[in-house]
C-alpha cells in the first residue's frame, strides 16, 4: 500500500487496524499525535471517504481496493446517513461495478438508509440501471450472482447485532425513461452514489416534475413520507425528451 495514494495517517492506521473498529484513542496511539490532533486526521480522513464512524466513538476504514473505487467512482457518500453500513455498500458497488463495468449506467441507494430511519434489521436498497439486455430474472440471478462476496461483510456487520442484507431494484437504461412508481421513493431523498454523466440525476428531476406538476401532493404518515396522486394518474410515461436523456 503505496503513501502516495493514501495519507500516511491512513496507512499507519490501516496497518495496525484493518478493517476492524477502533476509538479515537487507539488511533491517537498508533499515528502518535495528540487528541485534538488526531480529531482533525479523523475528520480529514473522513471527507476523503477513508473512515467512516461505526457507532459514537468507534471508527471503521474501508480497505485500499475499496476506497480507491470509491474515491475515483462514488459521488454522495456523505449523503448515507447510516455509516455502519457504508462498507457493505461501497463494497455492493464495487463488485457490480467489476462486474459490469461500463454497464453500469447509475446506482441509487433509496429507503431508510438514505433518509436517515435506518434500525439494525434495515435493508440495504439500492436502485440500479444498466445497459444491459435480456429477460429480468437472468438480470437477477446475474446481479445477485455478482454480489456474492458481500456475505463476509455481512457477517461482519451480524456480530455487531447488526442483520442487514441488500435489496436491489433494477432497469434497464432504456426501461429507466419511462416513470415507475419507484420514482416516487427516488425523487427526493434518494443519494444518487453513480450516476454515468449525470444519466439518473437529469432523470430524477424530469421525473420529479412530472409528479408536481400531476398534482402529486407529498405527506408525512406515521414518521413516514408518502406521495398522495391523483386518481386519474398513471404510470409509464416517456420522462421528458430523449435528447436529454
Amino acid at each position: 500500500m503505496s503513501a502516495r495514494l493514501f495519507p500516511v495517517s491512513y496507512v499507519k492506521l490501516y496497518k495496525n487496524f484493518r478493517e476492524d473498529l477502533f476509538t479515537a484513542e487507539d488511533a491517537s496511539k498508533t499515528i502518535r499525535l495528540s487528541k485534538e490532533k488526531t480529531g482533525e486526521v479523523l475528520r480529514r480522513l473522513r471527507g476523503q471517504h477513508l473512515v467512516f464512524s461505526f457507532t459514537k466513538g468507534k471508527y471503521r476504514l474501508l480497505n485500499p481496493d475499496d476506497a480507491k473505487f470509491a474515491v475515483k467512482h462514488l459521488i454522495n457518500l456523505n449523503h448515507v446517513k447510516t455509516g455502519r453500513h457504508i462498507h457493505l455498500i461501497v463494497k455492493t458497488l464495487h463488485l457490480l461495478h467489476s462486474c459490469y463495468e461500463r454497464k453500469l449506467v447509475s446506482a441509487c441507494l433509496y429507503g431508510s438508509h438514505a433518509g436517515g430511519e435506518a434500525g439494525s434489521n434495515s435493508v440495504v436498497n439500492l436502485l440500479l440501471i444498466l445497459e444491459e439486455k435480456g429477460g429480468l430474472m437472468e438480470r437477477i440471478r446475474s446481479i445477485y450472482q455478482c454480489i456474492n462476496d458481500i456475505r463476509f461483510e455481512r457477517r461482519v456487520l451480524l456480530e455487531h447485532g447488526l442483520a442487514t442484507d441488500v435489496s436491489i431494484y433494477s432497469m434497464t437504461r432504456e426501461e429507466a425513461k419511462f416513470l415507475h412508481p419507484i420514482y416516487l421513493e427516488v425523487a427526493e431523498d434518494a443519494a444518487i452514489l453513480y450516476d454515468t454523466e449525470g444519466f439518473f440525476q437529469r432523470l430524477r428531476f424530469q421525473s420529479l416534475g412530472v409528479i408536481i406538476n400531476s398534482g402529486g401532493v407529498k405527506f408525512k404518515s406515521k414518521g413516514q413520507w408518502f406521495w398522495r396522486m391523483p386518481a386519474d394518474f398513471s404510470f409509464g410515461e416517456l420522462i421528458g425528451l430523449p435528447r436529454f436523456v
